[in-house]
């Protein structure tokens, strides 16, 4: 490695960088799910306000805990509150008996803040609850003062070589794209290694929460939870382009069903019946429209719509269970006039 006393850079070789020997990037359970956080890393994780970002954190700490880590979480919630959360849930026992510190801050998180702190607690994890209440930031709409605290706070964190977990709310409405859920968009997530989303779902009564990934490091297979009293129910979540697919085919179904006498329907007749989560794109539909063509599940007509509108049919749907159904459609059917579509070449 060179470097001069006068010049405020390193430079580096790839040989020298392959050669060194630096800690291997090791994974943190996540609800007990790998993937989602290394040690040594920077992470964003971001949910609406209430969806039980701090439960979430609770309870993976008991199995930080019990590996052998020292956690410290700066925590927004008062005293009696966290007490209340501690003593009523017997699955939190574990951050109880293996001494999990809490700290609170009498002002506000920087870099130099965090490396003191860590001087004195020697943490291995620092848990940071909730970015709006610890980092100064007064216009979350401007991108260079998110940038100026979130880059020196993860830069400080990657130099006593500690997990940095940042707790943030997300806007209201989520955008599909996981790395641009936090308040502050790509100017807040682009200071961390990895953006865990959870997201809130209701299917009928019942409440689910969905948590997927991205970042620098491969996404992981998403999974959903939920609570049953002071128990987590954990499942599995097929991927994205999956479900779309499924939900494309059903919606196509339904309108073949209403509309016995029409044999091909516009894209955005078929997102508009959509049942799935996430509101995917007009260009997310097309594509998934795509890949079930080359499937044979959906044949697209050679001729458009009004308003130069694609036009799809059901040939067949492969149902998760491998029933295989196909359509009485034929190709002897000529596609007359669908119902009014607003797209364009859609």
């Amino acid at each position: 490695m060179k470097q001069t006393e006068t010049k405020p850079w390193r430079v580096i070789t790839a040989r020298e960088l392959v050669e060194m020997e630096l800690p291997q990037l090791e994974p943190l359970p996540l609800l007990g799910q790998e993937g989602f956080l290394y040690q040594g890393c920077a992470h964003l994780l971001v949910a609406h306000p209430k969806a039980g970002k701090t439960q979430v954190i609770l309870h993976s700490a008991c199995q930080w805990l019990e590996q052998g880590m020292r956690v410290a979480i700066l925590y927004e919630e008062g005293q009696a509150l966290m007490q209340y959360r501690l003593k009523t849930q017997a699955s939190l026992q574990p951050v109880v008996r293996n001494e999990l510190l809490f700290v609170e801050l009498d002002c506000p998180l920087s870099g130099e803040v965090l490396k003191a702190l860590d001087a004195e607690l020697k943490a291995d994890i620092y848990v940071v609850d909730t970015a709006r209440a610890f980092l100064p930031i007064r216009n979350e709409n401007d991108n260079a003062e998110l940038a100026a605290h979130h880059y020196p706070l993860v830069r400080a964190s990657q130099e006593i070589g500690k997990t940095l977990i940042m707790l943030h709310h997300a806007p209201q409405e989520l955008p599909v794209k996981v790395a641009l859920r936090s308040a502050g968009g790509l100017a807040t997530a682009g200071a961390y290694d990895m953006i865990i989303a959870i997201e809130e779902i209701q299917r009928g009564d019942d409440f689910f929460y969905r948590v997927q990934a991205e970042g620098r490091l491969k996404a992981p297979q998403p999974f959903e939870y939920r609570w049953e009293n002071d128990t987590l129910v954990l499942e599995a979540v097929a991927p994205y382009t999956q479900r779309l697919r499924t939900a494309v085919i059903r919606a196509l179904m339904q309108l073949h069903q209403l509309y016995p006498d029409t044999a091909y329907f516009g894209t955005r007749e078929i997102q508009d019946l959509l049942e799935i989560d996430g509101n995917p794109t007009p260009r997310q539909v097309i594509d998934a429209l795509l890949q079930l063509a080359q499937q044979g599940a959906v044949e697209e007509s050679p001729t458009r719509g009004v308003r130069n509108t694609r036009l799809w049919r059901l040939v067949s749907s492969l149902f998760p269970e491998g029933d295989l159904r196909e359509n009485k459609l034929t190709d002897a059917d000529t596609p007359p006039t669908p119902p009014e579509s607003s797209d364009s070449a859609l």
